[in-house]
């Protein structure tokens, strides 16, 4: 790197350090970037922010998704001596028009890196964000700068031998008012889980899965989620003889079950001063006071009735639902097809006695909270990114669910082909999720691979290739709102045709609300494969 490119350079001052992400969810801090561009807050009475969007038709797309080209190669090489954690190929731009000047602020492409809090000064940044500049341009892309920013890869997670047989069960079928707390001791996958030894370290069921040999039926999800992440751990297998050496794992996890309780007695606190306010009405004729008065009693009995079911789960051991059959270590498996991937999965045998359902007709139907809800922001989505033809995606306006089949191959992953409005002429893959923290949230998965450094306590530092999602829906003031945050660990993302895309396995960002500014899933098709290189032949159900 030319030192008269560093000297061109000057420290960002703290406002700049401060607001140069403003309009990110997590709100990271600038350490360094290659551009010499002026920075200035912008505002038009309201402050504008920056936003994230997925990189479709560029040149770095193809050499970047190859984990053994020599570009690849060199970034990661440019890293040594930096505690960095993800590596995005994102564009970064103002989140709309100057509403005074008229003025359309370009997106460009960026390589974006983040590293830990307070690991790396900007005199130790800059030549870093320098010299990867520079290996963009010796490879032909010379339209791409390099960016750092203070951000880490999160994972997302927030004994008995089995559920005494008084414990309620879980159940098939409709899901009543309130629709999102009722749905917490539904059979479907997309809720609340945890560990009944860390009930209050929670992430997400994921889907079910059939083992072909015994016909069992097991729920996967993220090993993090019910195991220890920053500890290097051995690889967990069970066996039927030792009962008492289970790990158990609940349905919902502590956090979640405290978080509905509270919200319950709160919405019959409200209607109970409803009803008050309409007895003591003075103007108010008296049959649209009977008539309302009715309406609130009328919702009023189904929260008493939640209430009381709730405090049923009091006692973790009646929400156990299953056990963990196995978990590999944390290991990386590496393929010329696929890179690099961390193992981070595992399998959870489910207990007959705890499902209304009998196993076998078990389905992947994902809980998404109000499913009409759900259904009018999927269908808002292609409309305002104009995407063409109909979502396939399958709700359930009854159980509240929806119908998930088949898998989305990673070729498409790779090389989406639609485009979409707010991304300009870049393709996108339009997905959606439920998790046991954000809910139901649609995103843009990019074609670009983001690199992930999985560093843990005494142990090796894994390097992996995750699918890279930001979210979809934006906000009054225009910014996208994120896809995921702590405790989404586990949640099924799929495309609107319906087919599986992947698990997501965290995200990065540092604000102290858990958002994550970026989503990370592991390919679907990927799991499957490595799933059974362990020796358990599975089947999506």
């Amino acid at each position: 790197m030319a030192d008269e490119a560093v000297f061109a350079h000057t420290a960002p001052t703290a406002e700049e350090r401060d607001g140069y992400y403003y309009g990110l969810p997590s709100r990271p801090k600038l350490v360094a970037r290659s551009s010499t561009d002026v920075w200035s807050h912008q505002h038009d009475g309201w402050s504008i922010g920056k936003n994230f969007g997925p990189v479709g038709h560029h040149a770095i797309a193809k050499p970047w998704n190859d984990s053994t080209s020599s570009l690849r190669r060199a970034i990661v090489q440019a890293l040594e001596g930096i505690d960095w954690s993800t590596i995005d190929i994102l564009r970064i731009g103002y989140e709309r028009t100057h509403g005074f000047t008229g003025e359309e602020f370009a997106q460009p492409v960026t390589l974006l890196i983040s590293v830990q809090k307070d690991s790396t000064t900007w005199a130790q940044g800059l030549p870093v964000v320098m010299r990867c500049r520079e290996i963009l341009q010796l490879h032909g892309i010379p339209d791409v700068h390099c960016e750092m920013r203070e951000s880490h890869f999160i994972r997302g997670a927030s004994s008995p031998g089995q559920a005494p047989a008084s414990a309620p069960r879980l159940v098939g079928g409709q899901v009543d008012f309130p629709t999102e707390t009722r749905g917490l001791w539904s059979e479907y996958p997309g809720l609340s889980i945890a560990a009944y030894g860390h009930p209050e370290r929670e992430g997400t069921k994921c889907l079910y899965l059939r083992l072909k040999d015994s016909g069992k039926i097991v729920a996967l999800t993220c090993r993090h989620v019910i195991f220890e992440a920053s500890t290097v751990e051995p690889e967990f297998k069970h066996t039927d003889s030792d009962v008492q050496a289970r790990h158990t794992i609940i349905q919902p996890g502590d956090l979640t079950l405290l978080h509905h309780k509270k919200s319950t007695s709160k919405l019959i606190d409200a209607i109970d001063i409803r009803i008050n306010e309409l007895e003591s009405h003075p103007t108010m004729p008296e049959n649209t006071k009977r008539r309302m008065m009715q309406q609130a009693r009328d919702s009023l009995w189904p929260l008493v009735r939640t209430k009381r079911d709730l405090s049923e789960l009091e006692n973790s051991a009646r929400r156990i639902f299953g056990h963990v059959i196995y978990a590999p270590k944390f290991s990386v498996s590496t393929t010329d097809r696929n890179g690099s991937r961390l193992r981070d999965w595992a399998l959870i045998e489910l207990h007959a006695g705890k499902y209304t359902t009998p196993l076998d007709n078990l389905r992947n139907q994902v809980f998404v909270g109000d499913a009409r809800r759900a259904e009018r922001q999927v269908i808002n989505a292609c409309v305002s990114e104009g995407l063409t033809g109909i979502s396939r995606i399958l709700f359930d306006t009854q159980s509240h669910t929806v119908w998930l089949d088949g898998t989305l191959p990673e070729t498409e992953m790779r090389k989406p082909f639609e485009e979409v409005r707010s991304l300009g002429k870049d393709p996108a893959i339009l997905v959606a999720k439920h998790g046991a923290a954000t809910g139901f949230t649609v995103g843009l998965a990019t074609g670009i691979k983001s690199l992930i450094r999985h560093p843990l306590e005494d142990g090796p530092c894994f390097q992996s290739e995750e699918w890279c999602i930001i979210g979809q829906r934006r906000n009054s003031q225009g910014r996208r709102e994120d896809f995921s945050s702590g405790g989404d660990s586990g949640s099924c993302v799929w495309d609107r045709n319906g087919r599986i895309g992947g698990m997501l396995a965290g995200g990065s960002g540092s604000g102290s609300n858990g958002a994550f500014d970026v989503s990370y899933a592991t390919p679907m098709e990927w799991l499957l494969d490595d799933i059974k290189a362990h020796g358990y032949d599975v089947e999506l159900v």
